[in-house]
């Protein structure tokens, strides 16, 4: 089973993929949108193309486990994605991964905004990884 891992964003998009077992977790190259459409329209053509089985977006609540303003948004883009494919479409909570993500790319030799143009597509590689554990955990996989 082939999974997409979506950290979205405003601006970027950070995107991972699962190998057919569910096991290995790789990224994708970061996609640049202007608006929220323009990401739905890229992560569909790029599950299409990928023939993934099913979709996690991360959801970032708030550390009290309320969803905010930067959550809703994502749960939008969620509901748009949905609309489009025929595939699940879930969230995962996301809370910490771009900390997460930056703490991992801080001893890479990389220039500052080469690790901004990374943190994302780190971040959706954490949420996919978080998720596919979780399963394995519950045997849903």
């Amino acid at each position: 089973m082939k999974i997409l891992g979506v950290d979205y964003g405003d601006r970027r998009i950070g995107l991972s993929i699962s190998d057919e077992l569910s096991i290995i977790v790789h990224g994708l190259p970061l996609l640049e949108i202007s608006y929220m459409e323009e990401g739905v329209e890229q992560v569909v053509s790029i599950a299409t193309e990928k023939n993934v089985d099913e979709i996690v977006v991360g959801l970032p609540k708030n550390m009290n486990n309320t969803i905010g303003e930067r959550a809703k948004i994502v749960l939008d883009f969620v509901e748009k994605l949905k609309t489009c494919v025929n595939i699940p479409v879930v969230t995962w909570d996301e809370r910490l991964t771009t900390i997460q993500a930056g703490q991992m790319l801080s001893d890479v030799k990389m220039t500052h905004s080469q690790k901004k143009r990374h943190l994302n597509t780190v971040s959706a590689q954490i949420i996919l990884q978080s998720y596919l554990d979780a399963k394995k955990r519950t045997n849903k996989i």
